[in-house]
């Protein structure tokens, strides 16, 4: 009991200091931009993004992309589905898709939403489990295990993923140690977190690619290379190897949404990304996501989003 004891000490001791880290790193970035005290921060590598906000929030439309988000304060839920899920400073996210869903944000002035997000794709973490599986027998097997693969898993943090996460914090603060030495950190992080099982049969289902879920993934990667064109149902199925009756109902299992509600979600998105963190007009961040008509896009953007894209942009 007294070491259980230590252990729960020492890592929130650890957790204390990668808060402190972020919201060091966070005031260098307001300061570098002069960007808002709120909202998400480009750190010197561009698939690591760490982010403050300090107020609650209910139904949040919220864009999560492959890779790992953490929190060091405050917590998120989402829902995907049948499926909740719940990250804080305990246990985060590991996504292997994209995926437009609606969040729920516990946080205040007292204890902010504090945390980071790291972007890695499929062939990154393919290449690691090919080095890794030549010396660890045990993945080889769960390869073979894997039979219902999903879009999210919770991952409990340990004390390895917190030193994994502290390395990585570190070297953000410096763009040519960061340029050198962030893929290592990241490499770093993936394998901490495979020390769990249920994290190593989760990324062997993804790195497979092969069934129904590799489809899936294959066509949202078409509809994210095709954002600003038009896109039919029958160019999906077709890049996906599917019939349009079964893309439908693969997205529907995997997204919870048909193949249209998601890429209306996914355009609208990056549609806020734009408006939020580039100088652009709401007309050319309607035609950069694929819309026609300015009109049509204001009048979904605000179903969305409950704000006029004209009052995020000055916001």
């Amino acid at each position: 009991m007294l070491k259980r004891s230590n252990i729960m000490q020492n890592m929130l001791m650890n957790n204390i200091a990668l808060l402190n880290l972020t919201q060091q790193l966070i005031e260098q970035l307001q300061k570098q931009s002069n960007q808002k005290a709120e909202g998400i921060f480009t750190t010197a590598c561009p698939n690591v993004d760490v982010f403050y906000q300090a107020h609650g929030q209910q139904h949040q439309p919220t864009l999560y992309t492959p890779g790992f988000v953490f929190l060091f304060s405050g917590e998120k839920s989402t829902q995907l589905g049948q499926m909740h899920y719940v990250y804080n400073a305990t246990q985060g996210l590991l996504l292997t898709g994209v995926y437009p869903v609606y969040c729920d944000a516990s946080a205040s002035e007292q204890e902010p939403l504090i945390g980071i997000q790291i972007r890695f794709d499929r062939m990154q973490v393919a290449q690691l489990m090919h080095q890794i599986t030549q010396r660890m027998t045990e993945i080889q097997t769960i390869e073979h295990a894997v039979t219902k693969p999903t879009g999210f898993l919770a991952v409990r943090i340990t004390p390895a993923i917190q030193v994994a996460l502290y390395g990585l914090l570190s070297t953000l603060r410096d763009e040519v140690a960061c340029d050198l030495f962030v893929p290592t950190h990241i490499q770093n992080l993936i394998y901490s977190a495979l020390d769990q099982a249920e994290v190593r049969a989760f990324i062997a289902g993804w790195v497979a690619q092969d069934g129904r879920f590799a489809q899936f993934l294959q066509a949202t990667d078409f509809i994210l290379r095709q954002l600003n064109q038009p896109i039919t149902l029958k160019d999906i199925a077709a890049h996906a190897g599917m019939s349009i009756p079964t893309l439908q109902r693969a997205f529907k299992h995997y997204a919870a949404d048909s193949p249209m509600q998601y890429i209306k979600k996914v355009r609208l998105s990056h549609a806020y990304v734009h408006l939020t963190q580039t100088t652009c007009t709401v007309q050319s961040a309607a035609y950069a996501v694929g819309y026609e008509s300015v009109s049509q896009f204001s009048r979904e953007f605000k179903r969305y989003y409950g704000q006029s894209p004209q009052g995020i942009k000055r916001g």
